[in-house]
């Protein structure tokens, strides 16, 4: 009988993580909030702050090293509409309605990777070397995340990798990534300047990002009110 559940110690033949290669340049994009307010006041983010295990529980986090230290963890899509698909409809089934007024004082911001990364792949091959299917851990809801994170300790106990990659659960076209703040140098990332050619923050509660937003939540048959 196939099991779901991670192994208990070292990956063996029929559990192998499978690297797959992210290269300085790669761009990446997430949807953050613009800033945050701890208790000593607000601290401005310009898409490089990991969160450091607060929240409710995501599919991958929070997560806690071998030693139970928790471990930092950012969310980012291989695109634009990868990063929605991976923040607020995550989620969310066809027929959701979804109150953009959780959207306000949030951004999208394209990233760039300044150093060359190992991520675990949890698509394709790289699911059927762990013997799993995309339904065990990376195509499920809620209910599904207490598995996925168990995995996600696993592999990030097992291997020297920087993260996951896998298929978005709202569409198998995008990739998504969950990168652990423990193994990157702390300019890792590098938000684009529209200075030299880059992309601008777009504000995703308000204008032109909340259309765009309100269109990808269509393809995908969630209305955004």
């Amino acid at each position: 009988m196939r099991r779901s559940e991670p192994p208990s110690g070292s990956p063996t033949p029929l559990a192998r993580p499978v690297p797959e290669s992210l290269t300085a340049g790669t761009r990446l994009w997430r949807i953050h909030p613009a800033a945050h307010y701890p208790p000593s006041g607000r601290t401005e983010d310009d898409g490089t702050l990991f969160n450091p295990g607060l929240g409710d529980p995501t599919r991958f986090a929070p997560l806690r090293d071998a030693y139970g230290s928790m471990v930092p963890t950012m969310y980012l899509g291989g695109s634009r509409r990868g990063a929605l698909f991976e923040t607020f409809l995550h989620d969310q089934m066809p027929g959701s309605v979804v109150d953009s007024a959780k959207w306000s004082e949030h951004l999208l911001t394209a990233l760039q990777l300044e150093v060359d990364i190992e991520v675990v792949s949890l698509h394709g091959h790289g699911l059927r070397s762990l013997g799993l299917y995309a339904a065990d851990i990376t195509h499920t809801y809620p209910s599904g995340y207490t598995l996925a994170t168990r995995w996600a300790t696993w592999m990030h106990e097992h291997t020297t990798a920087a993260g996951l990659t896998w298929t978005s659960h709202q569409d198998d076209d995008e990739r998504a990534y969950v990168l652990w703040g423990d193994r990157l140098p702390a300019d890792a990332l590098v938000p684009e300047s529209p200075a030299t050619g880059g992309a601008a923050p777009l504000p995703i509660g308000y204008g032109d990002g909340l259309d765009w937003a309100m269109g990808v939540a269509a393809s995908v048959r969630v209305e955004v009110i």
